[in-house]
C-alpha cells in the first residue's frame, strides 16, 4: 500500500469532541496502513488520546484563560482560529504533501452540528506513549480493585474496593518533569487497570471509560439509547443507578454468572 500524509487539527475545543470526532478516524488511519504519517495539532496534554499511533505531534500554544465550548472557545478573539489554521497550512504547504486534512469546520454553518464517521472508520485502541503506564502502574501499586469516579473528591475505601477519585489526575498528579506522558495518558492506562469506573457518560472519565470497554456506573436514572450509541461503538456495559454499591452488585451478578 502506498503510504499517505494526513494532518489532524487544530483542536482548541473541548477534549471530549475531540476524542469523540477525530481521534477514532486518526487511529483508524494508521491501523490501515502502519505506513501512513499521522501529523497532529492539539493541545500539549491531549497528544497520548493519539500516543503511539502519531508520527507528529506538534503542540498547540493556548492560553489556560480559555473556555472551551465544543469545538471552539467562547472567549476567543473572532477569526483567532483561521488564522491558526492559515499558519499551519502555510507551514506544511511547500515541506510536505499533505494527502488530507481534518479539522473542525469552525467558519461554516455546521459548525454546531454533531457528525461521526462510520463504525468501520474509526478504532479507539490507545496506544499512550509507555511513561504512561509507568506512571499507572506506580499510582495502583498499594491498590486493589480499582473504582475511579468523577463523584468522589476524597479517597476511599468501599467494600473492598479502593475509590480513585478523578480529581487526583486533574489536581494532584504532576507530571512537570516528563515530556512522554500525559494526564490523559495515565488516566486511560490507570482505567485499564481498575475494576469499574463511576462516571457520567458526558464527562471525559465517563467517555474514555466506554471505548475503553471498562464498565460504567452512572447516576443517571434514565439512559437515552438513541444518545449513548454514538458516544458508547463497542457496546461497553453502562448501568445506571443512584447509589454505587447497587452497580457493582449489579456487575458482580454478572461476572458471577459469566455473562
Amino acid at each position: 500500500m502506498i503510504s499517505q500524509t494526513y494532518l489532524f487539527g487544530p483542536f482548541i475545543g473541548d477534549v471530549r469532541y475531540e476524542l469523540n470526532y477525530f481521534v477514532g478516524h486518526a487511529i483508524y488511519l494508521r491501523k490501515q496502513n502502519p505506513a501512513n504519517k499521522i501529523m497532529v495539532l492539539t493541545r500539549r496534554e491531549h497528544f497520548d488520546l493519539y500516543g503511539k499511533y502519531a508520527t507528529t505531534l506538534l503542540p498547540l500554544p493556548l492560553s489556560k484563560e480559555l473556555i472551551t465550548d465544543g469545538f471552539d472557545c467562547t472567549n476567543m478573539r473572532p477569526l483567532a482560529f483561521d488564522e491558526i489554521l492559515r499558519k499551519l497550512q502555510m507551514k506544511f504547504r511547500n515541506k510536505t504533501k499533505i494527502h488530507d486534512h481534518f479539522y473542525p469546520k469552525l467558519g461554516t454553518f455546521i459548525r454546531k452540528v454533531k457528525w461521526y464517521y462510520p463504525r468501520n472508520e474509526v478504532d479507539f485502541d490507545f496506544k499512550p506513549r509507555p511513561k504512561n503506564k509507568k506512571i499507572a502502574l506506580d499510582i495502583i501499586s498499594s491498590f486493589d480493585r480499582l473504582i475511579i469516579s468523577d463523584y468522589h473528591k476524597a479517597f476511599k475505601k468501599r467494600n473492598k474496593h479502593q475509590i480513585l477519585p478523578f480529581n487526583y489526575f486533574t489536581d494532584k498528579l504532576n507530571l512537570k518533569k516528563t515530556t512522554d506522558a500525559t494526564m490523559f495518558g495515565v488516566l486511560i492506562e490507570v482505567i485499564r487497570l481498575s475494576k469499574y469506573v463511576y462516571a457520567d457518560i458526558d464527562s471525559i472519565l465517563g467517555r474514555l471509560a466506554m471505548l475503553t470497554c471498562k464498565p460504567l456506573i452512572t447516576q443517571r436514572d434514565f439512559i437515552d439509547a438513541q444518545y449513548l450509541n454514538p458516544i458508547n461503538p463497542y457496546g461497553s456495559l453502562v448501568i445506571g443507578c443512584q447509589k454505587l454499591g447497587d452497580g457493582m452488585k449489579y456487575f458482580g451478578g454478572l461476572h458471577a454468572n459469566n455473562i
